[in-house]
């Protein structure tokens, strides 16, 4: 329940601002963050925008870039200091400098925002009245208290959602509205591996996905997390 709170206020402030840790950025700007020692690490671009390059002149990383989805994985090398530095930059023609600092951590997952990039949920999200963004934060919050909404019939079921193999997905609740679909999904890994997800994986998730919120970003073996979707009616299928 505390986790559910915790998503739900971040949602009153964006609706894009889930679990993960954003940073906001502007061309050439300096970005300090912290990363795991033992463990990989994930850099990400948010606003619709992909990595084009990460890179270290002094050799300090020990890159896997992830070009289907424009992301990185990445870990100091053996070599690099507590403390050092290296560069990233998006599609958008930004490049920014990432100051690292190792520490006795888990895995991280660092966001980027660009400053300069108009986000969106949709491409016409920004141009949408208050009352809209209002009807969407009201059916978040009824899904993740798992409560009635008015307008809403909520329907519970167990139906199982075959993605992918790593995982086991059963579609667990629905809420049913004359404009908006609300749709809460049990993600378990059942694979021997630590899974990571973003947001933006799942706007592809069915049609007329117009937000998507996930309860924890990493899956340890055998770790539930769930997924909030919200669709538009009329485009659904």
């Amino acid at each position: 329940m505390y986790r559910l709170l915790i998503l739900f206020l971040m949602l009153t402030c964006s609706l894009t601002a889930w679990a993960a840790q954003r940073l906001p950025v502007n061309d050439g700007d300096q970005v300090k963050i912290i990363i795991s020692v033992q463990d990989v690490s994930r850099l990400a671009i948010d606003g619709g925008g992909r990595l084009k390059k990460v890179w270290s002149p002094d050799g300090y990383l020990d890159l896997e870039p992830d070009k289907e989805r424009g992301e990185a994985f990445f870990k100091a090398t053996s070599i690099a200091p507590k403390t050092f530095s290296f560069f990233a930059r998006d599609d958008f023609g930004n490049t920014y400098t990432i100051i690292a600092t190792q520490d006795n951590v888990p895995s991280q997952t660092i966001i980027l925002v660009p400053k300069n990039i108009e986000r969106s949920l949709t491409p016409d999200m920004s141009k949408q009245s208050l009352p809209y963004k209002n009807m969407i934060n009201t059916l978040f919050k009824g899904m993740f208290l798992n409560t009635g909404l008015n307008g809403y019939l909520v329907a519970y079921d167990n139906i199982d959602v075959p993605v992918w193999a790593e995982t086991s997905v059963s579609l667990i609740r629905t809420y049913q509205g004359a404009r908006y679909k609300g749709e809460v999904y049990s993600i378990v890994n059942i694979s021997d591996e630590e899974l990571i997800f973003h947001e933006s994986e799942f706007f592809e998730f069915g049609t007329g996905v117009l937000a998507v919120g996930l309860e924890h970003l990493v899956l340890s073996k055998g770790q539930t997390t769930h997924l909030y979707v919200v669709r538009n009616v009329s485009e659904v299928n």
